[in-house]
């Protein structure tokens, strides 16, 4: 792997405390590369700067929540930071699940 990108992955700290870890919303860094277009280091910065993703494990691969990513696309930086601060109950949050048909939390069994 190229310095500069170990470089950026290492200096990931940790994502929003409440950023959900589950599979209904997680995908890999390339499926999020697929949805973005951005290749491997612009999409690794925007998941950097805007903590929507985590690296499981010690040397686990790097998941990005897919609704943290769709609100960040769709310019709604006010839901995001509500998404990241725990909130999962907001309608348009919600909305957010539907759209991606991923069951919202208050929906699992």
């Amino acid at each position: 792997m190229p310095s500069g990108l170990q470089s950026c992955l290492s200096s990931i700290t940790a994502p929003a405390p409440n950023l959900p870890i589950d599979r209904f919303e997680f995908i890999s860094v390339r499926e999020g590369m697929k949805l973005t277009g951005l290749g491997r280091w612009a999409f690794m910065a925007l998941v950097n700067e805007h903590g929507i993703g985590r690296k499981l494990g010690g040397r686990g691969r790097w998941r990005v929540n897919r609704i943290a990513l769709q609100l960040l696309l769709d310019g709604r930086d006010d839901l995001l930071e509500a998404f990241r601060a725990g909130e999962r109950a907001h309608p348009e949050i919600l909305e957010a699940y539907r759209a991606l048909r991923v069951p919202a939390p208050s929906e699992r069994d």
